[in-house]
């Protein structure tokens, strides 16, 4: 509310009291500033939500090398069980 005097006297000119007319403004006035975010808050919650990002993504870039070490370590298995056994049936071929 840019003028809050100019809307007090509209008010006052509509028929309420000085005394009510301004209750009217100081009332509107606190619900407005209790509502509003100001740049410094939007900053703040920036700031938080990145962290919270990179927090995801180191979470992230460990898991992908859990399991890449568990996907070599099962392709490595396999590989070794399946020349054992090729091994085993050519000899005894």
């Amino acid at each position: 509310m840019s003028n809050a005097l100019k809307y007090i006297k509209s008010l006052e000119a509509a028929g309420f009291a000085r005394a009510q007319a301004e209750a009217q403004v100081e009332m509107v006035l606190d619900v407005l500033e209790g509502d509003l975010v100001t740049k410094s808050d939007l900053l703040v919650i920036q700031e938080t939500i990145n962290a919270r990002f990179a927090a995801v993504d180191s979470r992230f870039a460990e898991l992908e090398l859990r399991l890449t070490t568990r996907l070599g370590l099962a392709i490595v298995a396999s590989t070794t069980v399946l020349l054992s056994v090729l091994g085993y049936l050519i000899k005894t071929n």
